[in-house]
């Protein structure tokens, strides 16, 4: 919903949108708040598996959709 702001949304989803930074933000720092890192490359590799799987299965959907 938020990638909505970029194509000028009516102005009820534009303050909802400008809210959701802040929100990621918080949100983030309270889900890493009790985890413990053992090591950077361990840290990095589970990350980026979190976060690099799901872009390339909407980006693969998104791409064949349109």
């Amino acid at each position: 919903m938020f990638f909505l702001a970029h194509i000028g949304p009516p102005a009820a989803l534009f303050q909802l949108r400008s809210f959701d930074v802040p929100l990621m933000i918080f949100v983030s720092g309270l889900s890493y708040s009790g985890r413990q890192v053992v090591g950077y490359a361990s840290f990095v590799r589970k990350r980026l598996g979190r976060l690099l799987i799901p872009l390339y299965f909407f980006l693969t959907v998104y791409f064949l959709v349109m």
